[in-house]
């Protein structure tokens, strides 16, 4: 997202083919990382076994704003004159969106603890094959 966002600064400084081709290297590059890096975030923050749900549910609002972004800026160009407010608007919203993913803690810490039964069920992350934490109750065997 940082990355974005310094693109859409540059862009809007662009006065030559080599600073728009560089926009269009670091823009392109960004745009499908950041496509993955969603994904990423989804399945180890809410768990392989949520991950249909949660993209399910993301994935209109994702795909609207990326229809209705173009239309919507070509509004602006018609009322304004120029795209500035539009990359501006583009430029804050990369910036808050980055500073939310940095800000964001993974759920598993906020666990109380996190263990890992010795029998190779979790992996050395406390967790199982599918990505869910393993949790295990410590109980004091009933003869000792």
């Amino acid at each position: 997202m940082w990355v974005a966002a310094g693109s859409v600064a540059l862009l809007m400084h662009v006065r030559s083919a080599a600073a728009a081709y560089l926009f269009a290297l670091l823009f392109g590059l960004n745009a499908r990382g950041a496509a993955v890096l969603t994904q990423i975030l989804i399945a180890r923050y809410f768990g392989r076994r949520s991950f249909g749900a949660i993209s399910s549910i993301l994935d209109p609002f994702h795909k609207g704003g990326l229809g209705l972004g173009a239309l919507f800026a070509g509004i602006a160009f018609d009322y304004f004159g120029d795209y500035g407010v539009v990359f501006s608007l583009f430029l804050v919203s990369y910036l808050v969106s980055a500073l939310l993913i940095f800000l964001t803690r993974n759920r598993r810490k906020r666990q109380s603890k996190v263990f890992s039964d010795g029998c190779g069920m979790a992996g050395s992350d406390g967790a199982d094959a599918l990505g869910n934490p393993v949790t295990l109750t410590l109980r004091k065997h009933p003869l000792t």
